[in-house]
């Protein structure tokens, strides 16, 4: 098993005004503009701004630099292992997780961590499972696996004699070469370092899992979880060490000699053509430099010309899976891009298929196995897989790979779509146009009309409520009583949940999709108080699923009462429903989260969405904030900070680089590279009549900021600082020799703020400041302080 760490609930810091707990806007990633129409900047003067064509294919920067790549959406293809499609229940298996793959004789070969069994009979050991599919959901079902299994139909796990594969020690990556097939293990866990200790190289001819033989065992502690790319004749093996808080190592090695460990050579520095490699684990240098990977993936998309590598964090980068990419096996590397965030409900993670803490909650949310209502799902391994990467219209770059979840403990297979800053792409909205989501008689006033029924007759009763229930236990049989009833219903885009109470044992209320239980609440063994139940729904709109209260248990406790069912959902309405309606709301902010409620200065309405909010005033109307942009904005109060009401909705920058939206008092400017910053007051004056983005400061890099030296302010660009005092307004200092001057030490503190900007004189050009000038040569460089 690989535990994950769940001390914290995604959801729970994010303005309990505001949202709840599910409603995490904070973070979204920067969307488009939509159809709103483009607006000049206030005051500018300009054209209106316009968005550039899109290509209709996927290209690389001319430049040879990285592209900016954002992601646009993740979805859960749906869950891989202990399905109706993959039953590894049947081959000895309740539980799994990692599934890193590589190809092998036109199969996809997955090899899983330490499995949960039956009665824990074959507790923590490893298996391995193929597919022929081309194609994953909603092109074609999910994948359907086969097992490598014994004449008893039972998985046959990896043994290699003398080396502990159990709890922790598992294999993480596959290389066929020739007729052999290579596969790393890790191995020496220790759970009170948190720490392993060897890498191990094992093969094995084909598939042949009974008869893998070690290759090699060796001490490491940079190579544990490792990821493979093969060029050529070359294996570029990636590798982590501390578990979860290592930087990312690369080492090159033919394959001919890969299990000659003395062989491989370690990467020093350097990137692309400029990479230099040499002997000794030691000498290793990260090429990736970061604290938090663990499990990784590394897989080239020769189609598009790009590497792609992924891994789950906690910190110093934000939790989730990331993904980095580069043009060459020997980077350099992107910066880190977060994926996957369970706790967004744009990522449809927690309470979508990966459980939340009960207690924390309130609520059973159907995800959980028996008896581990208490214990946090968790995101980890995700593993890259190139087999069902595909480029769709408009340069999208779509990412399948499989993800774990500690609770419950499968593995899942996800997509991400990628595309350039200026890709207008959007989920498609599910549920538009359908009726309201209803039961038929959900109260059971009219006995069982409405559902379909099976077996013994079950009882009917009114709670305390005064809503019915229905009961699995009914005398003269009691606990013995058999059967289910169950009902379909079709989801609509404004329904986000269905909720209900359960009471009683052991038997069950499911949720079905297609054949596939999607949810599971069973009673606690008590039949007051009430278990409170809400099973998120937002993840099916457009799909039909069916309801099912089953009981095949005749012991005691074998029962269960449920009723009050009720779906839930939110309103839009007044000139907040315009807006929504104006930008093609279901597609561009998804559905309904929380409904119109007041500002609490009682000045403006608002509503929030799946991928954004939309705030409204009588004196500035209603406008649409998402992505980075809103979480920046959360950050800086809402409308009660610095910035007031937002007075446009989320704009395209006529680069075609950057989102932008105005507010009452500031703006808040958004690029991949410098990340969403505010600029306001009389800094954000002098910054628009320079330009804006388009002149020699380009985008802020900072927020404005106090000033160190004195009582001002500051905001930062990518070329150069604009300064502000009372007694000498706005002044900007472009990048450059002056600039880096009035940064050194102590100089700042000398000279005050400026009173000039630079202008030319005899030589080089020359600053003003409170108490002194500088001076810059042209042709030296050099400044001179009076």
């Amino acid at each position: 098993m690989r535990d994950v760490n769940e001390g914290k609930w995604k959801g729970a810091g994010a303005g309990g005004r505001r949202l709840g707990l599910l409603a995490v806007l904070l973070g979204l990633g920067c969307g488009p503009a939509g159809t709103s129409p483009a607006a000049p900047h206030v005051g500018a003067g300009t054209a209106e701004r316009v968005d550039s064509g899109l290509d209709s294919s996927f290209s690389l920067p001319a430049d040879g630099s990285l592209p900016a790549l954002r992601k646009l959406y993740t979805e859960h293809l749906g869950q891989l292992t202990e399905t109706k499609v993959n039953p590894s229940l049947n081959v000895g298996i309740t539980g799994t997780d990692l599934g890193a793959t590589f190809e092998r004789d036109g199969k996809l070969v997955f090899i899983f961590g330490d499995s949960w069994t039956p009665g824990g009979t074959r507790q923590d050991q490893d298996s391995i499972a193929w597919t022929t599919a081309t194609s994953v959901p909603p092109a074609g079902p999910m994948p359907k696996l086969t097992w490598v299994t014994d004449a008893n139909g039972q998985f046959v796990a990896p043994r290699l004699s003398g080396i502990n594969l159990q709890g922790m020690n598992v294999p993480m990556e596959g290389v066929p070469v020739g007729s052999k097939t290579y596969v790393f293990f890790t191995t020496g866990w220790n759970p009170s370092t948190q720490k392993y200790s060897h890498s191990v190289l094992a093969e094995m001819d084909g598939l042949n899992v009974a008869g893998m033989r070690t290759t090699h065992m060796v001490p490491s502690s940079k190579f544990i979880n490792v990821s493979v790319v093969v060029e050529g004749t070359t294996a570029f093996i990636y590798g982590s060490g501390d578990y979860r808080k290592s930087p990312v190592y690369l080492a090159k090695v033919e394959l001919a000699r890969m299990g000659d460990r003395s062989a491989w050579m370690y990467y020093r520095g350097g990137s692309g053509t400029t990479a230099t490699f040499g002997p000794g684990e030691s000498s290793a240098v990260p090429i990736v430099q970061t604290s938090c990977v663990g499990e990784l993936s590394v897989r080239k998309w020769s189609k598009v010309g790009l590497y792609f590598m992924a891994y789950n964090c906690g910190a110093p980068e934000p939790r989730g899976i990331t993904l980095r990419w580069a043009r060459s096996v020997n980077g350099p590397w992107s910066a880190p891009l977060v994926i996957f965030d369970p706790g967004k409900d744009q990522d449809r993670g927690y309470e979508h298929f990966i459980h939340a803490r009960q207690s924390v909650v309130t609520y059973d949310d159907g995800l959980s196995e028996p008896g581990r209502e208490e214990e946090w799902g968790g995101e980890y391994g995700p593993y890259l897989i190139p087999r069902y990467f595909e480029e769709e219209p408009g340069g999208v770059l779509s990412l399948v790979y499989t993800m774990s979840s500690w609770n419950p403990y499968q593995v899942h297979l996800m997509r991400t779509r990628l595309g350039l800053p200026e890709t207008p792409y959007t989920p498609p909205p599910g549920g538009v146009g359908l009726p309201r989501t209803a039961l038929t008689n959900p109260d059971f006033t009219q006995g069982f009309t409405g559902w379909g029924r099976s077996g013994d007759v079950f009882g009917i009763f009114t709670g305390g409520d005064g809503r019915g229930r229905v009961t699995t236990y009914l005398q003269p049989k009691g606990d013995g009583l058999t059967g289910a009833i169950w009902q379909d219903f079709t989801v609509d885009a404004a329904t986000r949940e269905l909720s209900f109470f359960v009471h009683g044992g052991d038997a069950q209320v499911r949720l079905l999709r297609g054949g596939e239980v999607i949810r599971t609440t069973r009673g606690r063994r008590t039949n007051s108080p009430e278990l409170p139940v809400t099973w998120t729904l937002s993840s099916y709109r457009g799909e039909t699923l069916r309801l099912l209260v089953e009981d095949t248990l005749t012991g005691p406790w074998g029962f269960v009462g449920a009723g009050a069912f009720g779906f839930r959902g939110c309103e839009v309405k007044g000139d907040i429903k315009a807006k929504y309606d104006a930008v093609n709301g279901p597609v561009l902010l998804g559905t309904c989260l929380q409904g119109e409620s007041a500002t609490p200065d009682g000045v403006g309405r608002y509503n929030h969405f799946e991928r954004g909010s939309i705030y409204w005033t009588p004196g500035t109307g209603a406008h649409v904030v998402m992505g980075s942009i809103l979480e920046k904005w959360t950050a800086l109060g809402w409308e009660a900070g610095v910035l007031g009401y937002p007075t446009t909705d989320e704009l395209t920058t006529p680069d075609g680089r950057g989102r932008y939206n105005h507010f009452e008092r500031g703006s808040i400017y958004w690029t991949l590279e410098t990340g969403a910053h505010s600029v306001q007051g009389v800094i954000h004056g002098r910054w628009a009549a320079l330009g804006w983005e388009t002149g020699f400061l380009g985008y802020p890099v900072s927020d404005e900021e106090n000033t160190s030296f004195a009582p001002g302010k500051v905001s930062r660009f990518q070329g150069g600082h604009v300064y502000f005092s009372p007694a000498t307004g706005a002044k900007a200092l472009g990048a450059g020799p002056i600039l880096t001057r009035y940064l050194q030490a102590g100089v700042a503190q000398t000279l005050g703020f400026p009173t000039t900007e630079a202008y030319p004189v005899t030589g080089g050009r020359r600053v003003d400041f409170e108490r002194g000038s500088l001076v810059e040569n042209s042709s030296t460089g050099t400044v001179s302080q009076y």
